[in-house]
């Protein structure tokens, strides 16, 4: 049987990510707005990180490149980029805390809600960091909310700081 490229599994039933089982991105949309009603009512700081699984993110293995595309190739029922986001799904959700929720955005890429704000979220990028398998290279970046600052507008500011660079 010849490897054959295949595309990586982004699909969701509107509740849940149909790979990790996170949070589908309509309803961690939903519960972002929620919570950032809450902060401006109670006046408390609120964070989003994004965390975004890197091209060269030591998967290679096998004698291939660090190309997350080349990582697609067909081996059993899940590649390996789609056990690395499973793994990495379940070893986030081991370790937020119980007022904090996550959920996969993109095909490589995670956002995270903490409650607090740069330097809050900063240590839990730090705990979060301590806890994750090593070899997994991940880009993390910290978006504190601005009071007032609309969801559309800052959804739209951690949007283009994930997929810029």
């Amino acid at each position: 049987m010849s490897e054959q490229p295949r595309t990586l599994e982004f699909r969701n039933n509107g509740v849940i990510d149909s790979l990790t089982l996170t949070m589908a991105p309509a309803l961690f949309y939903e519960n972002l707005r929620r919570e950032l009603a809450n902060a401006q009512r109670q006046g408390f700081p609120i964070s989003v990180v994004s965390l975004t699984l890197m091209d060269d993110s030591g998967l290679s293995g096998a004698g291939r490149g660090g190309d997350l595309d080349s990582l697609l190739v067909f081996h059993s029922e899940v590649s390996l980029i789609e056990e690395v986001l499973i793994r990495l799904a379940f070893e986030l959700q081991q370790a937020i805390r119980s007022d904090e929720f996550f959920s996969r955005i993109c095909e490589s890429g995670f956002w995270w809600l903490v409650h607090g704000d740069f330097e809050v979220a900063a240590m839990a990028v730090d705990r979060i960091v301590n806890t994750l398998t090593p070899e997994v290279a991940l880009r993390f970046h910290i978006h504190p909310w601005g009071h007032g600052q609309s969801l559309e507008d800052f959804v739209a500011e951690i949007d283009k700081a994930q997929f810029s660079t």
